[in-house]
């Protein structure tokens, strides 16, 4: 499998599939029976695909983010279509719940050091490495698009990108009022609490609510007929001129 930009020929093999390096959209594809995502995602050469992959760890199913392209480009042209593809891989990473990564060059990201750890291990490990969780999934493709866009701006004084940051939700309470399950929580940035967002609650029943942060950062709502169990809080995201404050979420029991 090969980027279309990337495959001439020149080639010594055969491309059993190609990749449209001009179309930057997600398309799933079945190969020996396994269906993954793939994305091209330009900029470290021109046919660079990164990949979203499922795999299975001690049953259960995870996903691995795999980022095609680890080095910078040197053209303010190549610049901008990296950090598009970083931008595509955070949503596709927040979409489809990305909770793993593995890198096109092992050495890049520790992945040689997490191996030994395994094998170490006899192969078997009592937490992979590998498997992260997609907040940090999700801080680490915003801290590549943050990277790029620095990037960017070095190689073209006139670019103007928005500053992406990344948020926290973090439950400030929870419980039961006479109407239902009360939940709160707070969102925060590396800089401030963020006020004006919209945060959405939903209970382990499926029952949910929807609030809007005030000035300390806060949402609260009823989620009328929850049960106790598990609830989640997802922040929406917050966009203005300068800025774009990043989704995220977080999980609580409330008894």
């Amino acid at each position: 499998m090969v980027g279309s930009a990337d495959y001439n020929a020149n080639k010594p093999y055969q491309a059993t599939v190609q990749i449209d390096s001009a179309d930057p959209a997600p398309r799933q594809l079945t190969i020996a029976g396994q269906t993954f995502t793939a994305m091209a995602t330009p900029g470290h050469t021109p046919g660079t695909t990164s990949l979203i992959l499922p795999v299975t760890y001690k049953g259960q199913q995870h996903k691995l983010a795999y980022w095609g392209g680890s080095a910078f480009p040197g053209t303010a042209a190549d610049a901008l279509l990296y950090m598009r593809g970083a931008e595509a891989m955070f949503e596709q990473v927040t979409i489809q719940k990305v909770d793993g990564s593995i890198n096109s060059h092992a050495f890049e990201d520790k992945s040689l050091d997490r191996i030994r750890a395994i094998q170490a291990q006899d192969g078997i490990a009592n937490s992979n490495p590998m498997i992260q969780g997609t907040a940090k999934i999700q801080l680490g493709f915003a801290t590549l698009r943050s990277c790029s866009a620095a990037q960017l701006a070095n190689r073209d004084a006139t670019a103007r990108n928005p500053v992406w940051r990344p948020t926290t939700v973090e439950f400030f309470d929870g419980g039961f009022g006479a109407t239902g399950m009360v939940v709160a929580a707070r969102v925060s940035n590396f800089f401030d609490v963020v006020s004006d967002g919209e945060v959405t609650f939903t209970a382990q029943n499926g029952q949910t609510c929807t609030a809007a942060t005030d000035a300390k950062g806060i949402a609260s709502c009823t989620i009328g007929a929850a049960t106790a169990g598990e609830v989640t809080a997802a922040f929406q995201g917050r966009t203005q001129a300068a800025s774009i404050d990043l989704v995220s979420t977080a999980s609580r029991n409330v008894q």
